[in-house]
């Protein structure tokens, strides 16, 4: 699997409705860092986050079952599973860490997401420490990564979407240097 929202799903239909779902690369390359830092730090909570798109199920329970396979006791994952995007992410997870009274916050995004990431937080109010995933397509060798080759397309095509989403953030007012 290579793209960020590129997810394999089957879905049982019948006397009970039952879902499997494969995360994508980048999906579970932000599952194992977020758990190595709630180990690192011993979080109180984790946030997962992410919407579904068309019929799919929600990134955030996608995450948080693997992350609850990895160790992290469930009650401690709190699920955002509404957005739809960075800004919607950004202030449906603002209210939920005041709710929860927490004091420092730790976003675990892929790198080349991160300042876009930040910048939507800190324009909802919330400032974090950045733990920045790295992009399983920054490992390929250089030309790889930009030659036009499906590798090299998608790296590119990330980097256009997040170098175009500031942009259209900052005009938004949703953007925060």
């Amino acid at each position: 699997l290579a793209g960020d929202v590129q997810r394999l799903e089957t879905r049982v239909q019948g006397n009970g409705a039952a879902a499997l779902s494969v995360m994508s690369l980048v999906e579970a390359a932000r599952v194992l860092e977020a758990a190595r830092v709630f180990d690192l730090v011993h979080a109180d909570w984790i946030i997962s986050s992410g919407g579904a798109l068309h019929d799919e199920m929600p990134s955030a329970t996608v995450m948080r079952d693997a992350l609850v396979q990895l160790g992290v006791p469930g009650k401690q994952i709190v699920l955002e599973s509404s957005s739809h995007d960075t800004h919607d992410e950004a202030l449906f997870i603002a209210p939920m860490l005041k709710s929860l009274r927490v004091q420092r916050t730790i976003l675990v995004t892929s790198a080349i997401h991160m300042p876009r990431s930040l910048g939507t937080f800190r324009a909802a109010g919330v400032e974090a420490i950045p733990a920045p995933v790295r992009e399983p397509a920054a490992s390929l060798p250089r030309i790889q990564r930009w030659s036009p080759t499906g590798p090299g397309l998608l790296f590119s095509s990330q980097l256009a979407h997040e170098f175009i989403g500031i942009a259209y953030y900052r005009v938004r007012g949703w953007w925060i240097s």
